[in-house]
């Protein structure tokens, strides 16, 4: 039997830069700022009273599983229910999950946002 023909060496390709990070979508700094889940209704309602448009804490609820309280525009309280699901979170009004609390609140406090008066604002 004939051997098999040796293939010419090619060159070794140039290495891949190395992959740049993506940059990370804005975190709230303080997750406590907001969350105020171990606290009472009331306690949360006090403390949002006078402050700015856009302010806002996630406190329990007695039923769904959280509840955003928020100031808006016109300096009213507005509430929504937050519900659980196996996959995530989500606001009981729109049905759209996010996989923990600080995704669903960093995607509403986009301009973008829809599902609120308006976005939320982290302190």
């Amino acid at each position: 039997p004939m051997p098999a023909p040796v293939e010419p060496r090619q060159p070794m390709a140039a290495p891949l830069p190395p992959r740049q990070p993506m940059p990370a979508p804005v975190q709230p700094r303080q997750p406590t700022d907001w969350d105020w889940r171990a606290r009472s209704r009331e306690d949360a309602l006090a403390y949002l009273n006078g402050k700015p448009p856009g302010t806002f804490v996630i406190r329990g609820s007695g039923n769904s599983f959280a509840a955003l309280s928020m100031v808006k525009q016109d300096m009213t309280q507005y509430h929504m229910h937050i519900d659980q699901a196996p996959t995530g979170v989500y606001f009981r009004k729109s049905k759209q999950i996010f996989p923990d609390l600080v995704a669903l609140l960093s995607h509403h406090s986009q301009p973008s946002q829809d599902g609120l008066p308006m976005p939320l604002t982290f302190s």
